[in-house]
């Protein structure tokens, strides 16, 4: 399957421009309160006993048509809001900005990553107001460790004139939201793991079809040097860790002769310790189990096959007959993006349907029955989970 995850160039000239429009800064916190009350949609019965609170989720948008956006589910009313960034920073007069690569929650804030924008949009948990940008050209995803964020670049500092430059990691500094570093990788990488203070970063060669990259470069996050190359599958992308210290890589093969695969890597000694052959787009961790979502596109026709697998980690096996149990999957259209929630083990897959219009979350129960759904933006295709409540929703 060919993502639709945008794959963009930047020029030092472009970049500079995009500084006058997107100022890197750190905002204050003097203002808790949010300027809005919204109301959402009720998809489901609200729960106030809940250690998560809310659910967020990126949708990313058309490439050049400015219109990712950020939605939220709310577990106290059991209510879905759309837009809510834009709600909550009537100012921002770009919105979110253009095309969503990857969402996470750490410390209280919500990072999204934001493509075509050339920016990670920094913003608070509680309130829902923008706390800063990060100025990153092309940036994809993004990893903690301690106060510094890793976010993976297709364009490198160094890379100069060349014709074809590999990309790199930049580090951000949590509290200044400045960059204080950056390391050359392979070409185009995509996703990148924090685990015990290096740095695993997937590089895909997204533009070199069909020549693609092969290689996980290991980074040293305190010093930001190369320390070691790691030899693995065809145009590889999306990282989950577990709690093992097993990294698990999707090699999304070459379209053709190469099938996708799953890579799994022993961050101890940075090597390649086990491959899982089976149809992989996306995935998510959570204990001893990997949700694995798969799309295929067969001749002749070329309709995708969507598939849902569940692998115990600890046996090396898979189980039964994938996460969903209860038939809703043969509903599903384009299956995108997959999140297990940490404490309920809920299981939330976003449907992004024909790439133009709304799509669609749906969330699981532990045992893969559908519990509700609800209407997104366009190309719903990043999840995260928080701990505290936002103000405002009603």
């Amino acid at each position: 399957m060919i993502r639709l995850k945008t794959l963009a160039r930047i020029s030092a000239t472009t970049l500079l421009a995009i500084a006058g429009t997107y100022q890197l800064s750190s905002c204050s916190d003097d203002d808790d309160e949010p300027k809005v009350d919204i109301t959402g949609t009720g998809v489901t019965a609200g729960s106030s006993n809940q250690s998560t609170r809310e659910v967020y989720l990126l949708n990313e948008g058309n490439m050049g048509k400015n219109n990712a956006s950020l939605d939220c589910f709310d577990y106290s009313t059991g209510k879905y809001f759309l837009n809510i960034f834009a709600a909550y920073n009537p100012t921002a007069t770009l919105g979110l900005g253009d095309t969503g690569n990857d969402l996470q929650t750490y410390n209280g804030r919500l990072y999204a990553v934001i493509n075509g924008s050339n920016l990670v949009q920094v913003t608070d948990l509680s309130t829902g107001l923008a706390r800063g940008t990060i100025s990153i050209p092309s940036p994809r995803n993004i990893a903690f460790g301690g106060n510094y964020a890793y976010v993976t670049s297709y364009s490198s500092a160094s890379a100069g004139d060349e014709k074809q430059p590999k990309g790199s990691v930049y580090k951000v500094n949590l509290s200044t939201l400045a960059i204080e570093g950056n390391a050359v990788t392979g070409y185009q990488p995509e996703g990148v793991v924090y685990s015990d203070g290096r740095l695993f970063v997937a590089n895909s060669g997204g533009y070199m079809y069909p020549n693609y990259e092969h290689t996980i470069s290991v980074v040293d996050a305190a010093s930001m040097k190369v320390t070691g190359t790691i030899d693995c599958g065809l145009n590889l992308g999306d990282e989950v860790l577990d709690s093992r210290g097993n990294l698990y890589v999707i090699s999304t093969g070459n379209y053709s002769t190469v099938s996708s695969k799953i890579y799994v890597i022993n961050t101890r000694t940075a090597t390649v310790s086990d491959s899982i052959a089976t149809s992989v787009s996306a995935m998510a961790v959570a204990g001893d189990s990997l949700y694995i979502i798969g799309v295929e596109y067969k001749a002749p026709t070329y309709e995708p096959v969507n598939s849902y697998a569940l692998y115990n980690t600890a046996t090396r096996q898979f189980v039964g007959n994938g996460f969903i149990t209860d038939g809703t999957g043969s509903a599903i259209t384009l299956p995108y993006a997959v999140a297990v929630n940490p404490a309920t083990r809920e299981i939330f897959v976003a449907d992004a349907k024909d790439y133009k219009t709304p799509g669609e979350l749906r969330c699981y129960s532990q045992k893969g029955a559908l519990k509700w759904k609800a209407t997104t933006g366009v190309i719903p295709g990043h999840i995260a989970f928080s701990d505290k409540r936002l103000k405002g929703l009603k």
